[in-house]
């Protein structure tokens, strides 16, 4: 390895933040994982990296990132598993070093929680940032996620060259203050949970009048709406592709609305959109759907209207 590469550390390995570090292994730097479930962390060490078994012992490396579900998730690590007490000890360690440790968290977080541990992070000598990603597991393992960035301009010059192109293929800077890249990141999944909502609807609708969804989202793709997003969740909804998840409504889809609408609340925003959503979430989730992707609010839409709705293909299952 180059020993001139910065150190690096990597909690939270689930579909995202597996793909991620394994993009970072595979670039070479010298990088240590944590997960709850060991065995995640060991499967990295076939590419060089070293799986530690609690968090704190990723405090002694120059960049942490860290990829959780939820707020919950990473106060575990960064506090009830030692992390930032571990970086905070490091830095205090080595007053001499270039420049502080840095944790990067890449996860989708409530305003007001990251706005707490920033100041945190700075009363223990650490400098934070926020990098939440836009891109499914399929685009993380290929390095083509879409970086949103919030932080100092001196952290951005250490980050952006380590996760581009080995993460990402854009880096977009929304300024100095990490909340920014999550009201970014939660206006943009909010939107796209409007769009799905909105290729449901219209799918019942045309369905209702004897047409097929293919029909339908065909339509929009080769049309006005030749985009990733109507594209990729129209061709989900028209196949009825919704196991495996690539997000669920549980893990994605309630969560990142919910978010939205605590976002607008915060601001005294009204998200009339986000709320119809989130009650579609509810509805989907309620009858046994939370694990599917989070278009199958299209099954709900198709209930609404009286329509009996075709049912998931099982995975592996060859349609007929």
């Amino acid at each position: 390895m180059n020993s001139a590469k910065p150190t690096l550390g990597f909690a939270g390995l689930g579909k995202m933040g597996h793909a991620m570090a394994t993009n970072l292994a595979k670039a070479g730097y010298p990088l240590k994982v944590y997960n709850r479930t060991f065995s995640k962390a060991q499967s990295l060490e076939s590419l060089g990296a070293t799986a530690v078994r609690t968090p704190a012992e990723l405090g002694d490396v120059d960049i942490v990132f860290t990829m959780t579900n939820d707020a919950h998730a990473l106060q575990e690590i960064l506090f009830d598993g030692g992390l930032l007490e571990a970086m905070s000890k490091a830095a205090a360690a080595a007053p001499n070093r270039s420049v502080r440790p840095l944790h990067v968290s890449c996860a989708t977080l409530p305003v007001d929680f990251v706005q707490e541990i920033v100041q945190k992070h700075t009363d223990s000598g650490v400098d934070y940032a926020a990098m939440p990603v836009i891109g499914r597991p399929d685009a993380a393992a290929a390095g083509k996620l879409h970086l949103l960035f919030a932080g100092s301009p001196d952290v951005r010059t250490r980050l952006e060259p380590v996760v581009v192109p080995a993460v990402g293929q854009t880096f977009r800077d929304y300024g100095a203050e990490p909340h920014r890249a999550n009201v970014m990141k939660i206006s943009f999944n909010m939107m796209l949970m409007v769009a799905i909502e909105s290729i449901s609807e219209g799918s019942a609708l045309v369905q209702r009048y004897g047409m097929t969804s293919h029909e339908f989202t065909s339509l929009l793709s080769e049309t006005l709406f030749d985009c990733t997003a109507y594209r990729g969740y129209g061709s989900i909804i028209s196949n009825r592709a919704f196991l495996p998840a690539g997000a669920s409504l549980t893990g994605v889809g309630l969560k990142d609305t919910m978010l939205a609408l605590r976002t607008g609340e915060q601001a005294r925003v009204p998200l009339p959109y986000a709320s119809v959503a989130r009650d579609h979430l509810l509805d989907a989730i309620a009858n046994g759907m939370g694990e599917w992707d989070w278009s199958a609010v299209a099954v709900v839409a198709e209930q609404h209207a009286g329509l009996t709705p075709t049912p998931a293909p099982i995975p592996g299952q060859k349609r007929e």
